[in-house]
């Protein structure tokens, strides 16, 4: 809710914050802290939720790492494709990726192109009439999502500030075996012990790393990076060890 408010009036976001934006805020704040007093233990999905539920008052408090199924693609990189899935009226996605539109768009002569898969439509539409690098897909189904992803160079996941919890669509991207580029806040949540994902502070380290993977020989290597993750992540025994730990069981 604070990323939305603070991005609202630059992104065509909700404005829908009744009664006001400060009063509903500090509401909610105030009642989650309440409903804490009856809480024993809370399962947080990535470090940052365990932190804030110990502001909040929370007794005993845990993490849990996302598990990775794999689901590899027939990897087929065409023409110079990058592609992003996610919720386009979330905040810190759509702030995120629209930062680096704004530096990809300034190419005299652009060539990549910027591949979005999402909703609302509304949204996804105004991305594809303000950036002519943007193709907008919509929500399409995981078979034709599957078969568009291995088209592309590089999956994308711009998050440059903290929202909350993890990212659904990166498990997706690992399960993959694409390249992916993200950021330190855009990787919460998960853990693995072999191999990584391309990383970058802000949006112009970003935009560099996106061009890298147009060169398909830094391209695989990225993705054999991405394979060894999703050999090296948890496994649903070693998810319910921790959970046995953090529930003294």
């Amino acid at each position: 809710m604070l990323h939305a408010i603070r991005v609202r009036r630059q992104l065509p976001l909700s404005q829908r914050f009744l009664p006001s934006p400060a009063t509903l805020l500090g509401r909610i704040l105030m009642d989650e802290q309440k409903l804490r007093k009856d809480i024993d233990v809370v399962c947080a999905i990535a470090p940052f939720d365990a932190e804030l539920e110990k502001w909040l008052g929370t007794k005993r408090v845990g993490w849990l790492p996302r598990t990775i199924r794999a689901n590899p693609l027939d990897w087929r990189p065409t023409g110079q494709r990058i592609g992003f899935v996610g919720t386009l009226n979330h905040g810190p996605n759509l702030e995120g990726l629209v930062e680096i539109l704004e530096i990809l768009s300034k190419d005299e002569t652009p060539t990549m192109q910027v591949r979005i898969v999402g909703s609302p439509p509304s949204i996804g539409q105004w991305l594809e009439s303000k950036y002519p690098i943007v193709t907008f897909l919509g929500a399409i189904d995981d078979p034709a999502l599957d078969n568009e992803a291995s088209t592309w160079n590089a999956f994308i996941h711009p998050i440059f500030c903290l929202p909350r919890g993890c990212s659904t669509k990166l498990a997706g991207a690992i399960a993959w075996q694409i390249p992916i580029i993200t950021t330190p806040h855009g990787r919460r949540g998960f853990i693995w012990s072999d191999g990584g994902v391309l990383e970058a502070n802000d949006a112009s380290r970003f935009v560099q790393l996106c061009r890298r993977m147009m060169d398909r020989s830094s391209a695989e290597a990225a993705r054999a990076d991405v394979v060894r993750i999703a050999t090296s992540s948890p496994s649903i025994g070693d998810v319910a060890k921790l959970l046995r730990e953090l529930l003294d069981i």
